[in-house]
């Protein structure tokens, strides 16, 4: 039985150590995912904050100069992009223990124990008191182990007597020992076992977070580009507001020629989209967020639309 429960210790402890292990190489690579995903986020920051600097914050002023626009952004809206799911709980690996200390211990204080009940035995049969007057009382145990020779039919035979008490305390001992052992190796290969199915379902949910994450990254240089067709097409329009008021030298919407108040309208149509867009959060829970999707599709064909208006 003890081979049994060794070898089942051993499974135990190489199921554990490879959990752990596969676990370690999916974090690392989560991690190394995380890390692209926060470059390209870095990279569109960059962009995003260029574009607000030079020509959407100008668009908004001019907007609000000639009563087209009420908001203004102070600042660039921080991209939201929110990888974590904290649904998904880390595997907790527990150290497995052999079961040998605690089957030592329990084995001595069961064969101490059985030593202790022949001795009470013999002291209720003999008559003797229960706590001996002296340390050691060789004449007590002399007269305990003779009344369990006697017991087992073997005459008053001390050494026989001895010999019955420590051969059963050493069996009694031995099998809590063995006990201890086994049922530690049935729960250490149980706990092995949950630990397996938990770290299989952490790892394939972690694999579809990467699948997610490369879908985050894809999003990101897509809308990295709109930003960049934004930034061109509201610097034009920006740039030919900014004529009109300064020849027409109009302060007030209603001043403006016609073919201007038209720009003022492109103006406002495409920032209000292009704000819209960035205040929108493009991942939650380490998912895109189907908000985010929409919004994009939404400011790209907004300015593919307005492409075709100049080229129509």
């Amino acid at each position: 039985m003890e081979k049994t429960e060794q070898k089942k210790h051993a499974q135990a402890t190489t199921k554990v150590a490879t959990a752990q292990s596969r676990i370690q190489s999916t974090d690392e690579e989560i991690e190394a995912c995380m890390a692209r995903v926060e470059e390209d986020l870095n990279a569109f920051k960059a962009v995003q904050t260029r574009f607000f600097n030079q020509v959407l914050h100008p668009s908004q002023q001019m907007l609000k100069a000639v009563g087209a626009k009420d908001r203004v952004f102070e600042s660039a809206p921080a991209p939201s992009v929110d990888l974590e799911d904290p649904s998904l709980a880390p595997v907790k690996i527990v150290k497995l223990s052999s079961g040998t200390g605690k089957g030592l211990l329990y084995g001595l204080l069961g064969g101490i124990a059985v030593v202790g009940g022949w001795c009470y035995a013999a002291t209720q049969a003999l008559g003797l008191p229960l706590i001996p007057e002296k340390f050691p009382d060789m004449e007590r145990v002399t007269q305990s182990f003779g009344w369990v020779a006697q017991l087992m039919g073997q005459g008053n035979n001390v050494a026989v007597g001895g010999t019955i008490v420590g051969v059963s305390a050493v069996l009694i001992g031995w099998g809590i020992y063995a006990l201890t052992k086994a049922l530690r190796g049935s729960s250490n290969l149980k706990k092995a076992t949950q630990i397996e199915e938990e770290t299989e379902f952490y790892c394939t949910k972690k694999g579809e977070c990467k699948a997610q994450m490369e879908k985050v990254r894809e999003h990101i240089a897509h809308a990295q580009k709109t930003i960049e067709k934004y930034d061109v097409l509201l610097a034009e329009q920006n740039a030919a507001l900014q004529r009109a008021l300064f020849i027409e030298e109009a302060e007030k919407y209603d001043q403006l020629h016609a073919h201007s108040q038209q720009t003022v309208k492109t103006i406002k149509k495409l920032t209000t989209e292009v704000e819209r867009f960035l205040e929108t959060p493009m991942a939650e829970h380490g998912i895109l967020s189907k908000e985010g999707i929409e919004i994009l599709e939404r400011t790209n064909k907004a300015a593919n639309d307005h492409v075709m208006e100049l080229y129509g």
